[in-house]
């Protein structure tokens, strides 16, 4: 019986030794190579390249679509495609995208990537030489960033863990939002920039006798916008018809040169009111072997104008020139996605 309540306690002596040499699991590795730097809390950067796909920082990637996550304005235009977040980009990441170093949120702080998609949307105009004044807004405080978006660069910005981050982007006076946690433009977004309306290829032409028989015809496409370079912005309510094309004379025996009174010659019609051209007369090119120098025009109409009629009735002055007879042709504006650049 001693014996035996001898060897009950080396029994349990013998296992709890055996507990304490069971293998315990391994420590989490740490981040390879130099100690990050901790960035400060208004950190905003414009990575010139992004992470490779197999990068750690993509495990988090929440794809955008780009037609919908886009600020396009009068000259400039950009759009994102996907967006990322983690607490530190390491060595390797960051000589990748161009960025100076390992560096790390600060506590309580994530960095929220945000790529620039390719290709890019078209602005209305043509693409302008300077950088539109641009912000990110991030839990309400501004945070100005004159940078241009290079193509498939990354926007890196130091956020309080879920906060919003808006981008703000004025061009040409106008300031549009862009929510870059979902990707939806803000009310302030003008919608004409985001679906084209437009008509391709129509052609109208009168008959008009000098002394000798002729004609003067007007033939291309047509665009509603919201700005054009020669106008500017369209008043309230209001878009600009944008004409692109020939505007051409092909008169015989005339003396000197042609030149047409827009406001009385060119009138768009809809909803039973006249939409007439600006007061301007201008000097009409010569269709010389069908190859009219090209001209551009913009009538003021409403901003939900899609349908109507385009009336031509020249009023011209030239050597033993007379009114011609009216010719006019239906215009119908078709809805297109924006177009995009490589």
């Amino acid at each position: 019986m001693s014996r035996l309540r001898l060897l009950i306690p080396l029994t349990l002596l013998a296992v709890v030794a055996a507990g304490c040499t069971t293998p315990q699991p391994e420590p989490e590795p740490t981040p390879s190579g130099p100690a990050a730097e901790v960035v400060a809390p208004d950190y905003v950067r414009m990575a010139q390249n992004s992470p490779s796909e197999a990068s750690p920082l993509l495990r988090q990637k929440h794809p955008l679509t780009p037609a919908d996550a886009a600020i396009i304005g009068p000259e400039y235009a950009v759009a994102f495609d996907w967006t990322a977040t983690v607490s530190r980009i390491d060595e390797d990441d960051a000589t990748r995208m161009g960025l100076p170093g390992a560096i790390a949120a600060p506590s309580g702080a994530e960095f929220f990537l945000v790529h620039v998609a390719q290709p890019s949307p078209r602005p209305v105009g043509k693409s302008g030489a300077l950088t539109p004044a641009t912000q990110v807004v991030v839990a309400g405080q501004a945070r100005p960033l004159s940078v241009r978006f290079g193509r498939n660069g990354v926007l890196v910005i130091s956020a309080p863990t879920g906060a919003p981050v808006l981008l703000k982007m004025t061009d040409k006076g106008r300031t549009q939002t862009l929510d870059l946690r979902t990707g939806k433009r803000g009310s302030d977004a003008n919608p004409l920039f985001y679906t084209r309306y437009a008509m391709k290829d129509f052609d109208v032409r009168t008959n008009i006798r000098p002394p000798e028989p002729g004609r003067i015809g007007m033939s291309g496409s047509l665009a509603l916008l919201p700005w054009t370079e020669d106008r500017g912005w369209a008043p309230s309510g209001k878009a600009w018809l944008h004409f692109e094309g020939s505007l051409y004379q092909l008169l015989a025996d005339t003396d000197g040169p042609v030149t047409l009174d827009l406001s009385r010659s060119i009138t768009v019609m809809a909803g039973g009111k006249a939409y007439p051209a600006p007061a301007e007369k201008r000097q009409l090119s010569e269709a010389l072997n069908n190859t009219p120098t090209s001209e551009s025009l913009d009538i003021e109409v409403p901003v939900g104008f899609r349908t109507g009629v385009l009336r031509l009735k020249p009023v011209v002055t030239c050597g033993d020139c007379h009114p011609g007879t009216q010719s006019s042709v239906g215009v119908t504006l078709v809805a297109s996605p924006v177009p995009m650049e490589p």
